[in-house]
Protein backbone atom coordinates (compact mmCIF):
# COMPACT_ATOMS: atom_id res chain seq x y z
CA UNK A 1 0.00 0.00 0.00
CA UNK A 2 1.11 3.55 -1.13
CA UNK A 3 1.81 6.66 1.33
CA UNK A 4 -1.83 7.46 3.68
CA UNK A 5 -1.32 11.14 4.96
CA UNK A 6 -3.77 12.29 7.82
CA UNK A 7 -4.29 16.22 8.46
CA UNK A 8 -5.10 17.18 11.81
CA UNK A 9 -3.58 14.25 13.09
CA UNK A 10 -2.74 16.02 16.29
CA UNK A 11 -6.98 16.44 17.18
CA UNK A 12 -9.36 14.53 18.71
CA UNK A 13 -10.62 12.59 15.28
CA UNK A 14 -6.77 12.60 13.95
CA UNK A 15 -5.59 10.73 16.90
CA UNK A 16 -8.13 8.37 16.73
CA UNK A 17 -7.54 7.62 13.01
CA UNK A 18 -3.86 7.51 13.48
CA UNK A 19 -4.35 4.69 15.88
CA UNK A 20 -6.46 2.92 14.20
CA UNK A 21 -4.32 3.12 10.83
CA UNK A 22 -1.44 1.77 13.61
CA UNK A 23 -3.44 -1.37 13.87
CA UNK A 24 -4.01 -2.50 10.31
CA UNK A 25 -1.09 -0.91 8.39
CA UNK A 26 2.81 -0.39 9.42
CA UNK A 27 4.18 2.96 10.97
CA UNK A 28 6.31 3.69 7.46
CA UNK A 29 2.64 3.33 5.71
CA UNK A 30 1.57 6.49 7.77
CA UNK A 31 2.48 10.28 7.78
CA UNK A 32 0.49 12.77 9.37
CA UNK A 33 0.42 16.93 8.69
CA UNK A 34 0.84 18.80 11.78
CA UNK A 35 1.00 23.01 12.64
CA UNK A 36 3.13 22.52 15.08
CA UNK A 37 5.39 19.32 14.75
CA UNK A 38 6.36 19.35 18.68
CA UNK A 39 2.63 17.67 19.55
CA UNK A 40 3.68 14.27 17.19
CA UNK A 41 6.82 13.58 18.76
CA UNK A 42 4.82 9.91 20.04
CA UNK A 43 4.11 9.84 15.90
CA UNK A 44 7.63 10.17 15.31
CA UNK A 45 9.07 8.00 17.46
CA UNK A 46 6.50 5.01 16.23
CA UNK A 47 8.22 5.32 12.92
CA UNK A 48 5.87 7.83 11.49
CA UNK A 49 6.55 10.50 9.11
CA UNK A 50 5.80 13.96 10.50
CA UNK A 51 5.49 16.88 8.10
CA UNK A 52 4.97 20.55 8.85
CA UNK A 53 1.50 22.11 6.94
CA UNK A 54 -1.03 24.56 7.44
CA UNK A 55 -3.71 24.96 5.58
CA UNK A 56 -3.66 28.74 4.99
CA UNK A 57 -0.09 28.44 3.52
CA UNK A 58 -0.48 26.48 -0.29
CA UNK A 59 2.98 25.97 -0.72
CA UNK A 60 3.41 24.13 2.64
CA UNK A 61 0.64 22.15 1.57
CA UNK A 62 1.90 21.33 -1.94
CA UNK A 63 4.84 19.84 -0.09
CA UNK A 64 3.69 17.81 2.04
CA UNK A 65 0.90 16.54 -0.44
CA UNK A 66 3.50 15.16 -2.38
CA UNK A 67 3.89 11.06 -3.34
CA UNK A 68 0.95 11.01 -1.19
CA UNK A 69 -1.58 8.05 -2.19
CA UNK A 70 -4.13 8.65 0.23
CA UNK A 71 -5.32 12.13 1.90
CA UNK A 72 -7.11 12.13 5.12
CA UNK A 73 -8.78 16.19 5.34
CA UNK A 74 -10.00 17.10 8.24
CA UNK A 75 -11.92 20.02 8.29
CA UNK A 76 -10.59 23.04 9.29
CA UNK A 77 -11.88 24.61 12.65
CA UNK A 78 -11.41 27.61 11.47
CA UNK A 79 -14.89 29.20 11.34
CA UNK A 80 -13.62 32.58 9.77
CA UNK A 81 -11.70 31.39 6.56
CA UNK A 82 -12.81 27.46 6.79
CA UNK A 83 -13.49 27.45 2.82
CA UNK A 84 -10.36 29.63 2.21
CA UNK A 85 -8.46 26.72 3.95
CA UNK A 86 -10.15 24.40 2.21
CA UNK A 87 -9.59 26.17 -1.53
CA UNK A 88 -5.93 25.61 -0.58
CA UNK A 89 -6.33 22.19 0.38
CA UNK A 90 -8.03 20.57 -2.58
CA UNK A 91 -6.02 22.54 -5.55
CA UNK A 92 -2.74 21.45 -3.74
CA UNK A 93 -4.37 18.23 -3.66
CA UNK A 94 -4.65 18.01 -7.04
CA UNK A 95 -1.49 19.81 -8.22
CA UNK A 96 0.39 17.08 -6.04
CA UNK A 97 -1.38 14.47 -8.06
CA UNK A 98 -2.60 12.95 -4.73
CA UNK A 99 -4.33 9.93 -5.37
CA UNK A 100 -7.84 9.53 -3.57
CA UNK A 101 -9.04 12.31 -1.06
CA UNK A 102 -11.18 11.22 1.86
CA UNK A 103 -13.48 14.47 3.28
CA UNK A 104 -14.61 14.36 6.77
CA UNK A 105 -17.91 16.51 5.78
CA UNK A 106 -21.16 17.05 7.69
CA UNK A 107 -24.83 16.68 7.22
CA UNK A 108 -26.40 19.63 6.13
CA UNK A 109 -30.69 20.19 5.03
CA UNK A 110 -30.12 22.17 1.79
CA UNK A 111 -27.76 24.49 0.46
CA UNK A 112 -29.53 27.39 1.92
CA UNK A 113 -30.42 25.65 5.07
CA UNK A 114 -31.19 28.44 8.33
CA UNK A 115 -28.95 27.04 10.88
CA UNK A 116 -26.60 29.40 12.00
CA UNK A 117 -24.27 26.40 12.86
CA UNK A 118 -24.56 24.76 9.63
CA UNK A 119 -21.80 27.29 7.71
CA UNK A 120 -21.34 26.96 3.86
CA UNK A 121 -18.15 25.92 3.96
CA UNK A 122 -19.11 22.13 3.74
CA UNK A 123 -21.83 22.51 1.53
CA UNK A 124 -19.07 24.20 -0.97
CA UNK A 125 -15.90 22.32 -0.50
CA UNK A 126 -18.10 19.10 -1.17
CA UNK A 127 -18.76 20.84 -4.59
CA UNK A 128 -15.09 22.18 -4.72
CA UNK A 129 -13.63 18.60 -4.58
CA UNK A 130 -16.28 16.72 -6.78
CA UNK A 131 -15.39 19.51 -9.83
CA UNK A 132 -11.58 18.72 -9.74
CA UNK A 133 -9.68 15.87 -10.96
CA UNK A 134 -9.18 14.01 -7.72
CA UNK A 135 -10.49 10.64 -6.91
CA UNK A 136 -12.37 11.28 -3.69
CA UNK A 137 -14.44 9.97 -1.05
CA UNK A 138 -16.93 11.95 1.05
CA UNK A 139 -17.46 11.13 4.76
CA UNK A 140 -20.92 12.74 6.00
CA UNK A 141 -20.38 12.73 9.69
CA UNK A 142 -23.42 12.97 11.92
CA UNK A 143 -23.67 14.76 15.46
CA UNK A 144 -20.97 12.94 17.75
CA UNK A 145 -22.01 11.31 20.32
CA UNK A 146 -20.19 12.73 22.47
CA UNK A 147 -21.80 16.26 22.21
CA UNK A 148 -24.73 14.85 23.83
CA UNK A 149 -23.07 15.45 27.66
CA UNK A 150 -22.51 18.53 26.42
CA UNK A 151 -26.35 19.26 25.99
CA UNK A 152 -27.76 17.63 28.84
CA UNK A 153 -25.43 17.93 31.37
CA UNK A 154 -25.59 16.28 34.67
CA UNK A 155 -27.97 18.09 36.92
CA UNK A 156 -31.02 16.07 35.46
CA UNK A 157 -29.74 12.97 37.11
CA UNK A 158 -31.07 14.74 40.41
CA UNK A 159 -34.29 16.82 38.61
CA UNK A 160 -34.95 14.29 36.10
CA UNK A 161 -35.40 17.17 34.22
CA UNK A 162 -33.31 17.92 30.72
CA UNK A 163 -34.25 21.37 29.65
CA UNK A 164 -33.42 22.19 25.90
CA UNK A 165 -34.76 24.80 22.87
CA UNK A 166 -34.10 22.20 20.65
CA UNK A 167 -38.31 20.97 20.18
CA UNK A 168 -38.87 17.62 19.08
CA UNK A 169 -35.79 17.52 16.28
CA UNK A 170 -33.81 14.73 15.99
CA UNK A 171 -30.26 13.46 14.65
CA UNK A 172 -28.13 11.21 13.61
CA UNK A 173 -25.44 10.47 16.05
CA UNK A 174 -21.94 8.17 16.12
CA UNK A 175 -19.37 7.65 18.13
CA UNK A 176 -15.59 9.57 16.95
CA UNK A 177 -14.34 6.13 17.41
CA UNK A 178 -16.22 4.37 14.88
CA UNK A 179 -16.18 7.51 12.51
CA UNK A 180 -12.28 6.96 12.51
CA UNK A 181 -12.85 3.20 12.22
CA UNK A 182 -14.85 3.92 9.33
CA UNK A 183 -12.19 6.59 8.08
CA UNK A 184 -9.70 3.86 8.23
CA UNK A 185 -12.08 1.21 6.20
CA UNK A 186 -12.22 3.19 3.23
CA UNK A 187 -8.43 4.26 3.45
CA UNK A 188 -7.29 0.96 3.27
CA UNK A 189 -9.48 -0.76 1.33
CA UNK A 190 -10.78 -0.21 -2.55
CA UNK A 191 -13.78 0.51 -4.35
CA UNK A 192 -14.83 4.08 -2.42
CA UNK A 193 -13.88 5.93 -5.09
CA UNK A 194 -16.37 9.02 -5.85
CA UNK A 195 -18.96 7.79 -3.23
CA UNK A 196 -20.39 10.12 -0.39
CA UNK A 197 -20.94 8.16 2.69
CA UNK A 198 -23.92 8.96 5.55
CA UNK A 199 -22.07 8.10 8.68
CA UNK A 200 -24.33 8.42 11.66
CA UNK A 201 -26.78 5.69 13.59
CA UNK A 202 -29.79 3.97 11.83
CA UNK A 203 -31.99 5.53 13.77
CA UNK A 204 -32.10 9.24 14.40
CA UNK A 205 -32.82 10.67 18.29
CA UNK A 206 -34.61 13.26 19.64
CA UNK A 207 -33.70 14.38 23.30
CA UNK A 208 -37.34 12.79 24.11
CA UNK A 209 -35.54 9.76 23.16
CA UNK A 210 -32.16 10.59 24.72
CA UNK A 211 -35.04 11.18 28.23
CA UNK A 212 -36.33 7.29 27.67
CA UNK A 213 -32.99 5.84 27.53
CA UNK A 214 -31.71 7.58 30.73
CA UNK A 215 -34.82 6.49 31.98
CA UNK A 216 -34.08 3.14 31.24
CA UNK A 217 -30.48 3.08 32.21
CA UNK A 218 -30.59 5.24 35.61
CA UNK A 219 -34.08 3.17 36.78
CA UNK A 220 -35.60 7.14 37.52
CA UNK A 221 -37.89 8.96 35.12
CA UNK A 222 -36.02 11.61 32.88
CA UNK A 223 -38.35 13.75 30.93
CA UNK A 224 -37.09 16.08 28.26
CA UNK A 225 -38.97 19.68 28.20
CA UNK A 226 -38.24 22.45 25.34
CA UNK A 227 -37.78 25.96 26.56
CA UNK A 228 -37.19 29.30 25.19
CA UNK A 229 -33.95 30.23 24.34
CA UNK A 230 -34.34 33.10 26.53
CA UNK A 231 -35.03 30.78 29.72
CA UNK A 232 -32.35 28.34 28.70
CA UNK A 233 -29.66 31.41 28.35
CA UNK A 234 -31.14 32.92 31.70
CA UNK A 235 -30.65 29.34 33.46
CA UNK A 236 -26.89 28.71 31.89
CA UNK A 237 -25.92 32.15 32.75
CA UNK A 238 -26.94 31.68 36.08
CA UNK A 239 -24.95 28.61 36.36
CA UNK A 240 -21.92 30.68 35.65
CA UNK A 241 -21.55 28.74 31.76
CA UNK A 242 -18.94 30.57 29.74
CA UNK A 243 -20.80 32.55 27.23
CA UNK A 244 -19.07 31.16 23.77
CA UNK A 245 -20.56 27.61 25.36
CA UNK A 246 -24.65 28.42 25.87
CA UNK A 247 -23.80 30.00 22.13
CA UNK A 248 -22.56 26.66 21.06
CA UNK A 249 -25.87 24.64 22.19
CA UNK A 250 -28.00 27.24 20.61
CA UNK A 251 -26.73 27.02 17.30
CA UNK A 252 -26.58 23.21 17.86
CA UNK A 253 -30.64 23.31 19.11
CA UNK A 254 -31.34 25.23 16.35
CA UNK A 255 -29.98 23.09 13.73
CA UNK A 256 -31.55 20.34 15.57
CA UNK A 257 -34.77 21.82 15.54
CA UNK A 258 -35.05 22.44 11.35
CA UNK A 259 -33.75 18.71 11.19
CA UNK A 260 -30.09 19.61 9.88
CA UNK A 261 -29.19 16.11 11.45
CA UNK A 262 -31.79 13.88 10.54
CA UNK A 263 -29.85 11.69 8.25
CA UNK A 264 -30.21 8.12 9.44
CA UNK A 265 -28.14 6.19 7.46
CA UNK A 266 -26.60 2.06 7.67
CA UNK A 267 -23.41 3.13 5.55
CA UNK A 268 -21.04 3.32 8.57
CA UNK A 269 -22.46 -0.35 9.82
CA UNK A 270 -21.63 -1.02 5.97
CA UNK A 271 -18.09 0.36 6.42
CA UNK A 272 -17.47 -0.83 9.68
CA UNK A 273 -18.45 -4.66 9.26
CA UNK A 274 -20.17 -4.60 12.76
CA UNK A 275 -23.09 -2.78 14.30
CA UNK A 276 -21.72 0.84 16.00
CA UNK A 277 -21.80 2.04 18.92
CA UNK A 278 -25.43 2.57 19.76
CA UNK A 279 -26.73 5.78 21.63
CA UNK A 280 -27.90 3.40 24.67
CA UNK A 281 -24.04 1.93 24.54
CA UNK A 282 -22.77 5.22 24.62
CA UNK A 283 -25.05 6.76 27.25
CA UNK A 284 -24.25 4.05 29.16
CA UNK A 285 -20.23 4.46 29.29
CA UNK A 286 -20.76 8.21 29.57
CA UNK A 287 -22.51 8.16 32.60
CA UNK A 288 -21.79 5.20 34.12
CA UNK A 289 -18.24 6.53 36.50
CA UNK A 290 -19.43 6.61 40.27
CA UNK A 291 -18.11 10.23 40.26
CA UNK A 292 -20.74 11.51 37.65
CA UNK A 293 -23.51 10.12 39.53
CA UNK A 294 -22.05 10.89 43.31
CA UNK A 295 -22.08 14.86 42.23
CA UNK A 296 -24.82 15.41 39.89
CA UNK A 297 -23.52 18.37 39.03
CA UNK A 298 -22.45 20.16 35.54
CA UNK A 299 -18.80 20.56 34.53
CA UNK A 300 -17.87 22.65 32.13
CA UNK A 301 -13.97 22.71 30.70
Amino acid sequence: MNNILVTGATGQLGQLVVNELLSEVSPEQISVMVRDPGKAIAWQKLGIKVITGDYSEYNSLLEAFNRTEKLYFISSSDKADRFGQHINVVRAAAAAKVGHLIYTSAHRRSEDASSLLTADAHWQTDALIKQSDLKFTILKHGLYAELLPFFIGTDFLESGLIELPAGNGKSSYATRQDLAAAAVKVLITEGHEFKTYDLGSAQSYSFQDVAALMTELTGERVVYSEISIEAYETKMQALKVPEHFIKGVLHFCNALKVGEFDFPSTDLKMLLGREPKTIKEFLKDAYGLSHVFSTGKNTWG
